[in-house]
């Protein structure tokens, strides 16, 4: 079954995620990374596309990163609550922070 098309706007940036199958390996020597990020490359430069940012992710580091950032929101949250004398959850507003920076 064909892919639906996307609705991208013109001149808005875009986050793009690229999958495999069942979490199968894509790289396996660095040189699969060049290749990679040079068709990257290429194929921006031939439709006329910029590239802000990118990540070349594992099955692994994605699972990584879920927790480096599960840490991240907590370790966040006990800094403003300490701020903040409070000991609430996370949806609880917090007083403007504009005064902190």
């Amino acid at each position: 079954m064909p892919r639906k098309p996307g609705c991208y706007l013109p001149g808005v940036p875009a986050r793009i995620v690229q999958r495999v199958n069942c979490r199968q390996a894509v790289f396996h020597v660095q040189e699969d990374y060049a290749a990679c990020l040079q068709g990257l490359h290429q194929a921006f430069l031939k439709h006329g596309c910029r590239i802000h940012a990118y990540v070349l992710m594992t099955p692994q580091s994605r699972e990584s990163i879920s927790s480096a950032l599960r840490f991240t929101g907590r370790y966040y949250v006990s800094y403003l609550n300490r701020l903040f004398g409070r000991r609430k959850r996370v949806l609880t507003p917090y007083p403007a922070l504009s005064q902190y920076g």
